[in-house]
């Protein structure tokens, strides 16, 4: 016998609410803003952490809002590990590499973020002034080393998502171009070689870098449950696959609090929302940073984790109430 849509908010709430007593530690997944990065490879979206690196981002979206970025290129390319950004200008063959305006520097900030594949982190100002970072900032493509985003060096503050990293890829494995004694960057549809001939290169020939603030609304939710329908609506990172809102049945058994997928509620969406949810296939992790009941903002670091992988159940192991 079905349950009414009250009972099912009731037991939605209550098992959440329990489960954040256990005091279950998990990963902070809290996320915000999204930022549309424009290249002559490709565009991706960045979201970016208020909640881990509050200051950080600020002092990035200070940037973008100011179009500082604008008309800067990828500067370097080290690996096809690391893309870097943030720094220069090029206008003219004879003039070379220009830094960018550039705003007060502020301190390293300790996000407690991790330097996996996609992360973006700004960098310290030089190897001398490490403890500030200033316009710089890199993204990551796998485990960087010691050098880069660990021991301090920078601060890591958001991440790419969605199927952005192929393009991100694409700019990392560019052919190269020797600008300065010490400076190689990426570029698109230059076959000059590695060196730089004026006759034939310009400005256009970098990856030139464009960025667009989509949304700074921190707190939107990753997903909704509707006590009308009973189901919970989740808009869902799949990386390669997109996104996606896909809803799920809540329901409430002896084993706790679980949700199941349906598969033929799925709706492609053209571009990501903030706060997307985002799902691990490898380790069967669904973590939706930011929850919603009847549209109303109660719930945030809910974490997940796939128990039936045939029809697609997962069971609720930790949350938190929402904090503004």
């Amino acid at each position: 016998m079905a349950q009414s849509g009250a009972t099912i908010w009731n037991l939605f709430c209550s098992i959440i609410c329990a489960a954040f007593l256990l005091a279950l530690t998990i990963s902070k997944v809290s996320a915000g803003s999204l930022v549309m990065v424009q290249t002559s490879l490709g565009n991706f979206y960045l979201e970016l952490d208020h909640r881990a690196a509050p200051k950080t981002v600020r002092h990035f979206l200070d940037y973008v809002r100011a179009g500082v970025y604008n008309n800067s290129y990828i500067h370097a390319a080290i690996g096809g590990s690391i893309i870097r950004g943030g720094k220069y200008r090029y206008n003219n063959c004879n003039v070379g590499p220009e830094i960018i305006a550039t705003k007060p520097p502020i301190a390293l900030e300790n996000t407690g973020l991790s330097s996996v594949s996609g992360a973006i982190a700004m960098r310290r100002i030089s190897e001398e002034d490490n403890e500030r970072v200033g316009s710089a900032w890199f993204i990551t493509l796998g485990k960087v080393s010691d050098n880069h985003a660990l021991n301090g060096n920078s601060a890591v503050f958001g991440r790419v998502i969605g199927t952005g990293l192929d393009t991100v890829r694409t700019i990392a494995n560019a052919p190269g171009v020797r600008l300065t004694s010490i400076h190689t960057a990426p570029t698109s549809n230059y076959f000059g070689g590695e060196q730089v001939n004026c006759q034939h290169f310009s400005r256009d020939h970098l990856v030139q870098v464009r960025m667009v603030i989509v949304s700074e609304d921190e707190d939107y939710p990753s997903a909704d449950y509707n006590s009308l329908n009973e189901r919970l609506a989740v808009n869902l990172d799949l990386g390669d696959s997109g996104f996606k809102t896909l809803q799920f049945s809540v329901d409430n058994g002896d084993d706790g609090t679980t949700i199941r997928a349906l598969q033929d509620t799925t709706i492609v969406l053209s571009a990501p929302v903030p706060n997307m949810a985002s799902y691990n296939a490898l380790a069967g992790d669904l973590r939706l940073p930011v929850v919603a009941v009847d549209g109303n903002t109660l719930f945030q670091n809910l974490h997940f984790t796939l128990v039936d992988g045939e029809k697609l159940v997962f069971r609720l192991i930790s949350s938190e109430p929402f904090v503004p």
